[in-house]
């Protein structure tokens, strides 16, 4: 009976957890919005969705508070093709921007400009000197985007295993991983009982999907870091869990250098401490570690150099 109550109360702490994270994002799209928002739906406002979070007076007309307004306009509509030779400009996101830098040598990245160009870390891993770059026709791109679901799939059930209910971590796994439930739960018993590192015990202590942006000899460097955390006895590690296979483990580790910079440049981690590394491929059942680099071996990797 105790046990069953704890579960419980793992599932409703995640479940809050979720839904609080459901309101960040909330309140990210509205401060974002620079002169008006839209927000549309069909039928009533489900609990718990955004529509319903807002809590506005939703009667058809203009509403006005003290602090902004908003107008309310109820359907159906026929949708309508407006025809204009109007221009506007736009302006892309920073990861989007064209980066005219030159050519992929390591001169070209020392950036003498006052304006930090942004970089996200799998921009840094492509543009080392000498990695020649895939021609988009050349990319499987469904592969690439049913990868990338994958593994942002893997990543959440590693951090359930801060909450110890196998009822919910089966049944996501039946929902996500349909027809291959024996296998994935095989991969995060492996994790749960991972030893070294003890995997465990970071993710407890730790922080997962840890977003940065660290400037670094006048390049802004932005990424995310799946985890990192310390164990009971206080070493610092970061993880990074590969869903493939350890064949190209190296590149986890130069990725995993750049976070190492990013947590040193956060003041997180203090100058006597050590960074281990860790590569985890669940799947395959296996683990590989490496100590952090030199902050001047990791630059000399990308073609940077310390300035004076």
């Amino acid at each position: 009976m105790t046990a069953s109550l704890a579960e419980t109360t793992h599932v409703e702490e995640f479940r809050a957890q979720e839904l609080q994270e459901h309101a960040r994002v909330l309140y990210v799209a509205l401060t974002r919005a620079v002169e008006s928002l839209f927000l549309t739906w069909t039928g009533r406002a489900q609990t718990n969705s955004w529509g319903e979070m807002c809590r506005l007076e939703l009667s058809p007309g203009v509403h006005r508070t003290e602090n902004y307004s908003y107008e309310v306009h109820e359907g159906p509509w026929e949708p309508e093709h407006v025809e204009t030779n109007e221009e506007k400009a736009m302006v892309p996101r920073a990861k989007y921007r064209e980066l005219v830098l030159g050519s992929l040598g390591p001169q070209s990245l020392n950036v003498n400009s006052e304006e930090a160009k942004p970089f996200s870390v799998t921009e840094m891993l492509e543009r080392k000197p000498g990695v020649v770059l895939a021609a988009e026709s050349d990319r499987d791109v469904v592969r690439i985007l049913k990868s990338a679901a994958t593994g942002t799939a893997v990543h959440k059930l590693m951090e359930l295993l801060k909450y110890p209910s196998r009822d919910l971590m089966n049944r996501l796994v039946s929902k996500w991983f349909p027809g291959d439930e024996e296998r994935v739960l095989a991969s995060v018993d492996y994790v749960r009982h991972c030893k070294s590192p003890p995997l465990a015990e970071i993710i407890v202590n730790g922080e997962v999907e840890w977003g940065f942006a660290v400037l670094v000899e006048g390049l802004l460097i932005e990424g995310q870091i799946d985890l990192w955390g310390r164990t009971n006895a206080g070493q610092v590690w970061i993880v990074d869990y590969k869903t493939g296979t350890p064949e190209y483990k190296e590149k986890a580790f130069e990725q995993m250098s750049l976070y190492a910079l990013a947590l040193r440049g956060s003041g997180l981690v203090s100058k006597d401490e050590t960074i281990k590394m860790a590569a985890v491929y669940p799947f395959a059942k296996d683990v590989f570690i490496e100590k952090e680099l030199s902050r001047e071996a990791t630059l000399a990797k990308f073609g940077l150099k310390a300035k004076s």
